[in-house]
Order: C-alpha cells, then sequence, then structure tokens
C-alpha cells in the first residue's frame, strides 16, 4: 500500500505511544493526524503541531470522535490501560465500542487498538483487567477493528525496576513472569505496518526481539541496577506473570521482525533519560495534574487524610457519577460532611464514607446533597466512588467476577440489592 493512499490517525496522539507513532508517521513520509482529548491534553504531541492541526475528540464519546475521524483511512488508537500515575484519567470501557462504531460512520478501512498481552477478566493485575474491558466493549461493536497486545515496553523496566525517576526503591519482578519488551520507538514502527496489513477482526501480538523469563531479566537489569533502600517507588512495574508469551508470537505479529535488542534499547534510554537526572517530584510523565476541576481547594478536616492524589480520585469519581446520573455538578463542597464509618486507605490516602456531601452547579447552587459511599477492594487494587447508599448500576458494571463474590461476603455490601439479586443468580 502506497504511503499516497493512506490517510492516518491517531487517537491517543498525546500518550508516549502516540508521540512515538506520530514521529515514526513522520519519519516515513505519512502525515498523521494527532487527535487528543481536549486542549488541556497535548503537552508532548502539542509542540509538534500547530494549534489548528490539533484534533480533539474524547474517545469514549462516539458522536465527537465521527467528525475528527472523517477522511482518514487507518486510524491507530493508542489509548492503552496504563495510567500515567494514581488517579490520573482512565478511559472508560465504553471507549472500545465508540472508537468502533465512529471508525465505522467515517469510512474508516481499518482501526488498530493498542492493547497489553495480558487482557483478562481474570487478571491479578488492574492494569490487565481495565485492558480486558476495553477489548470487551470494542469485540461487541461492528467495524473494522483489529487488536495488537503488546508485550512491554523498555521504559517500565527502567521505570519501575531500574532507576525509578522518584527515587524509590525498584519493584520486585513477578517470579512466574516471561516478557518480550521493546522500546516505544519500535512498537510505533511495527504498529504502522500493522495497521495497513492486519486482518480485521484478529488479535495479535507484538514483541522486542527476545524473550525473558524472570529469571533471565533480573540477571540482565544487574548491569544497571543500583541498590535502593527506603520507599518502593510510586512507578508501575511490569505486571505479573499472566502477561507471559510465547518466544515466537511476537516475531511475527507484525509480520516485520524487532531489529533492537533490549540490552541495546536499555542501554540507549537509560544513559538518555536518567543518568545524572535528579528525581522527579511527580509520578505524572507530564508533570503533576493537580487538583481536580471538581475540587474547591478549601481545607477541609474529612480530607485532611486524603492527601493530593485521593483527593483528586475522590472528587472526579464522584462528579464524573453525579454527572453522569444527570445531576449537574460544577463543584464539589465538603465543608458540611460528617465521618458516617468505614475508612479505608487507597492511593497513598485514607478517608471513609461521608453524609452531607453537596455539590454545587455553576451558580453555586446546591443541586445534590447526601452521601458519598465507595467500594473498595484491596485485592484488585479497586476504588469506585459514588453517591447514594446503593451501589449503581454505572459502578456494578466496572467491577469483575472476582469482586463480586467478595462484596457477598462484605460486611457493608452483602445486603445490598444489586449485590444479594446476583449472588441468587449464580447460587
Amino acid at each position: 500500500m502506497s504511503v499516497d493512499s493512506i490517510q492516518l490517525g491517531v487517537v491517543g496522539a498525546n500518550g508516549r505511544l502516540g508521540v512515538a507513532l506520530i514521529d515514526s508517521a513522520s519519519a516515513s513520509g505519512l502525515t498523521a493526524r494527532p487527535i487528543v482529548r481536549d486542549d488541556r491534553d497535548q503537552a508532548l504531541v502539542g509542540e509538534r503541531f500547530g494549534a489548528s492541526e490539533m484534533y480533539y475528540a474524547d474517545p469514549s464519546h462516539e458522536e465527537a470522535l465521527v467528525p475528527v475521524l472523517e477522511g482518514l483511512t487507518h486510524v491507530i488508537a493508542a489509548v492503552e490501560p496504563r495510567a500515567a500515575g494514581p488517579g490520573s484519567p482512565i478511559h472508560s470501557a465504553a471507549a472500545g465500542a465508540a472508537l468502533v462504531n465512529a471508525a465505522r460512520r467515517s469510512g474508516v478501512k481499518r482501526l488498530l487498538f493498542v492493547s497489553v498481552m495480558g487482557a483478562f477478566r481474570w487478571s491479578s493485575h488492574p492494569l490487565c483487567r481495565r485492558a480486558h474491558r476495553l477489548e470487551e466493549s470494542l469485540r461487541t461493536a461492528d467495524g473494522p477493528w483489529a487488536v495488537a497486545r503488546v508485550s512491554a515496553y523498555v521504559d517500565e523496566l527502567i521505570e519501575g525496576h531500574i532507576r525509578p525517576p522518584d527515587g524509590g526503591a525498584v519493584r520486585p519482578l513477578d517470579p512466574s513472569g516471561r516478557y518480550s519488551p521493546l522500546s516505544r520507538a519500535e512498537a510505533a514502527r511495527l504498529l504502522l505496518r500493522m495497521v495497513q496489513r492486519v486482518e480485521p477482526h484478529r488479535s495479535q501480538a507484538i514483541g522486542g526481539l527476545d524473550t525473558y523469563s524472570t529469571a533471565q531479566l533480573r540477571s540482565l537489569l544487574d548491569r544497571w541496577q543500583p541498590v535502593r533502600r527506603g520507599r518502593q517507588t510510586r512507578y508501575f512495574g511490569l505486571p505479573p506473570g499472566d502477561v507471559s508469551v510465547d518466544p515466537e508470537t511476537t516475531r511475527c505479529g507484525a509480520g516485520i521482525p524487532p531489529t533492537v535488542a533490549l540490552v541495546d534499547a536499555l542501554d540507549a534510554a537509560y544513559h538518555e533519560q536518567f543518568l545524572d537526572h535528579s528525581p522527579q517530584e511527580t509520578v505524572y510523565p507530564t508533570g503533576d495534574p493537580g487538583p481536580d476541576v471538581a475540587d474547591t481547594g478549601d481545607d477541609v478536616p474529612v480530607l485532611r487524610a486524603a492527601g493530593e492524589d485521593l483527593r483528586r480520585v475522590l472528587h472526579r469519581q464522584l462528579g464524573d457519577h453525579l454527572r453522569a446520573e444527570g445531576v449537574p455538578v460544577h463543584r464539589l463542597d465538603f465543608s458540611h460532611a460528617e465521618p458516617r464509618g468505614g475508612a479505608v486507605q487507597s492511593h497513598d490516602g485514607e478517608f471513609c464514607e461521608l453524609d452531607e456531601v453537596r455539590g454545587l452547579n455553576v451558580a453555586g447552587e446546591v443541586v445534590y446533597a447526601g452521601p458519598m459511599c465507595f467500594v473498595h477492594d484491596p485485592l484488585a487494587d479497586g476504588l469506585w466512588v459514588f453517591a447514594g447508599e446503593q451501589i449503581p448500576d454505572s459502578v456494578w458494571d466496572l467491577l469483575d467476577m472476582g469482586v463480586r463474590r467478595r462484596l457477598v461476603a462484605s460486611p457493608r455490601w452483602g445486603s445490598d440489592p444489586r449485590v444479594v439479586a446476583w449472588s441468587n443468580r449464580i447460587t
């Protein structure tokens, strides 16, 4: 397929993979259309384009996607479930179907969705479960989709297991893991070839030149890994062993073999990004996002133990839930809130269920006054915050089978009508 016949779009262009795709496309003679959520979400890729060249659409909103995809023949959706840091925005599961439906309506010939190797419902890793929900949504839609499952990235190895940018101690590698890491630049090169030739409705693997067991990878990392003690880094490491790969799978997945050995990629990335660099103050690659837009910034007693990350999560999840229920919340007011028990630790902070949380509209009028409750599952590393006394549909749909089973035995949620009804169906 000639370059002239391809009109390429990159959804999620502001992520690190998205930027690598833009750069790789440019080096191949392609002009890629950068698609980001809004004008606040273009810090990385915005340096490469003028304001008039950027396209904006939330990947979860089909109607917003249709006009920005028009005229494109091929689209790579780099809206991976990997989070940029604690409490950072994560695309909703609806993004999969929204992307496929919008691509079909816009005349796109091929939509390549980038996922992770272990996207299974039963995974012990939250990243993999989020990837499964995105893929599940995509597969139910009728359109020109295909999936590329990436094993692991070199920068994940560096940030979680060699030299964490925040100065923390490295994370341990899962003892049963099996990985085929590659750089994002090489992943971008393979994805650009893959989007042109992959069969619709197929999932294919992408990985590096070699595959390593945990023992082999640990031995390889020793040459770069300094000894550090103290608090563990907040940067995430490689997912556990359920993202194992077959040594041959990743070499043929894109129809073109990778060319850069892991040892060379690690050496180049390590010296370029982290040698002699002082620790960063934030785990967010584009800088600390600051308070959520619904946060009034008031110093209120019930939020003092939450900390910045958890406070951001509480405001974002509660505000999103109220708006999804049709409540026009602009700000959340916790100044009248009172604890009602059920303390929990999450996102490096602590909070509890609250009464008299108030939601204010743009005019400052109270449009919600009531409880803030949550489901917390430490085994699944999950926190779901919502308004009201019962688990809402929007939260229940996000809970996998394991979390639901544990809620049946939960003193707090075992008598919830939705939990009881579900328990009766499976027993």
